[in-house]
């Protein structure tokens, strides 16, 4: 699972549950402490590691761009890029861009 650096794990876990609406799946306390959250299907990890948030990107495939684009419209804390058409190595698809607190990006797309 791929495990996305964060500076402060418990300010970032309350970020995701807050504003993503992801809850809490497990926790490892420890040295890197590191957290795997779970929305629906979808599962991201979460470390303490050092790394920086900036670096790393994620893309999320939905079945439902616009209704999910219209639940994180509602969420003021979030940095929303709008609804583009995108194509690239990967093909053609719809997206929008969201960057986290921390700085982490995620591109969620739909085919």
């Amino acid at each position: 699972m791929l495990q996305l650096p964060v500076p402060h794990l418990d300010d970032a876990i309350h970020y995701y549950e807050e504003n993503l609406g992801f809850v809490l799946k497990e926790k490892k306390e420890g040295a890197p402490v590191a957290a795997i959250l779970r929305r629906d299907a979808v599962e991201i990890g979460l470390i303490e590691n050092g790394g920086d948030p900036w670096q790393h990107s994620c893309y999320f495939q939905v079945s439902d761009l616009y209704a999910l684009y219209e639940e994180f419209k509602a969420k003021p804390a979030l940095d929303l890029s709008g609804i583009k058409d995108i194509k690239d190595e990967h093909g053609q698809y719809r997206a929008f861009f969201i960057r986290d607190a921390d700085g982490l990006c995620y591109c969620v797309g739909e085919v």
